[in-house]
């Protein structure tokens, strides 16, 4: 039953992500770009006009990227933009100047969202980088 919820689960955040994502006005000319490289300390200004969710995200990403980078992301980036954990989903490098590459990819996806969030909870409530990677894996993976 809870495999079951759990896919029910992950069925519609997929679904709600991909609507938003198709939802969103993007012309020609406003096409996001896949990442932005920001001033170290500052997030890119579409980050800022994002919704809290994304805004919280991406701090998330810029205060504990240890915690972020013990999590794994399943909303199928690791085999589509090759993302080996949930900091790759808002972080693509950070350079020797402070600036940072942000990745787009983020911006607009559900479910990296709540698994920062989650992670981040999991976090401020004491739990071990290990124990962080098997709460995500048993709310969020679908089993394979």
């Amino acid at each position: 039953m809870r495999v079951l919820s759990v896919m029910i689960t992950l069925f519609t955040l997929t679904l709600v992500s991909a609507t938003a994502i198709a939802a969103r006005p993007t012309p020609q000319h406003e096409q996001i770009p896949q990442s932005i490289i920001a001033p170290g300390g500052l997030l890119p200004v579409i980050v800022h006009h994002a919704s809290p969710e994304t805004r919280m995200a991406y701090r998330a990403a810029q205060a504990s990227p240890e915690v972020l980078s013990a999590v794994p992301c399943t909303c199928g980036c690791v085999a589509s933009l090759g993302h080996e954990n949930n900091l790759d989903c808002y972080i693509d490098e950070a350079y020797p100047d402070g600036s940072v590459s942000y990745s787009m990819h983020g911006l607009d996806c559900y479910i990296c969202q709540v698994i920062t969030r989650d992670a981040v909870a999991g976090a401020d409530a004491g739990m071990s980088p290990d124990q962080l990677r098997q709460m995500i894996l048993e709310r969020y993976s679908n089993g394979s």
